[in-house]
């Protein structure tokens, strides 16, 4: 089955078409930019297409990460992917972006421990989740403060993976770092994540907490300036 991955929660715009039969990776891009994914992922899937001389009509499933991560980033990503589905009628496999995470660090650690997820959610959280080495799934995503983190911990030896990894260690290398880049790549994390089937999580957003922006008060200026004349 050709699935088309792709990631857009964090500091990234990442694709892949895969065949997740054998689980190959067809083509795939990833460039980095903490800005600018509802422009960039169109292009990049159009190109991705065209590198592994397929068709759009040759797609038959998406799998795409669904948060935590930035609010922009998380709700491009959902966005396309539902449209995507709506336009073609296709299914929609969801992933968090720490599973995808870890799914990576398995894929380059191979490790006997628990992985952890961590992303610097800012305001002194975490957004973290353990997961087994087979990459089944031990903690529900969730946000927690950076002081409270080594409390929800796997016991005994872990390996974390990350944005937030300086953060839960204290940059003192206490625990494994994995090798594995700091945000999800589509073309390592895609194959697994489209066999995923009913373990996967729904294409919603997940958030895991409100926006740091809020809504203008009533009456203010900005309030004034967006309201019909």
């Amino acid at each position: 089955m050709i699935t088309l991955a792709f990631d857009t929660c964090l500091d990234a715009c990442s694709v892949a078409l895969i065949d997740a039969g054998p689980g190959e990776v067809l083509a795939a891009r990833h460039e980095l930019m903490s800005r600018g994914q509802a422009e960039a992922l169109f292009p990049l899937i159009d190109e991705t297409v065209k590198e592994a001389g397929l068709a759009p009509a040759d797609i038959r499933q998406i799998a795409v990460t669904v948060g935590p991560g930035t609010f922009t980033g998380v709700r491009i990503g959902v966005a396309a992917a539902r449209g995507l589905a709506v336009a073609s009628d296709l299914p929609v496999v969801g992933l968090t972006s720490l599973h995808a995470l870890a799914l990576c660090a398995i894929a380059a650690d191979g490790p006997a421990v628990p992985v952890v997820s961590v992303i610097d959610a800012r305001r002194g959280e975490l957004y973290l989740a353990s997961y087994a080495p087979s990459g089944e799934m031990l903690s529900e995503p969730q946000a927690v403060a950076v002081d409270e983190a080594h409390s929800i911990l796997p016991e005994g030896e872990i390996l974390v993976t990350g944005s937030g990894v300086k953060l839960l260690t204290g940059g003192t290398g206490s625990r494994a770092i994995s090798s594995a880049p700091e945000l999800p790549v589509a073309s390592v994390w895609g194959a697994a994540g489209a066999r995923m089937g009913a373990e996967a999580a729904p294409p919603l957003p997940l958030y895991l907490r409100a926006p740091d922006a809020k809504p203008p008060a009533p009456g203010s200026q900005v309030q004034r300036a967006v309201e019909p004349g």
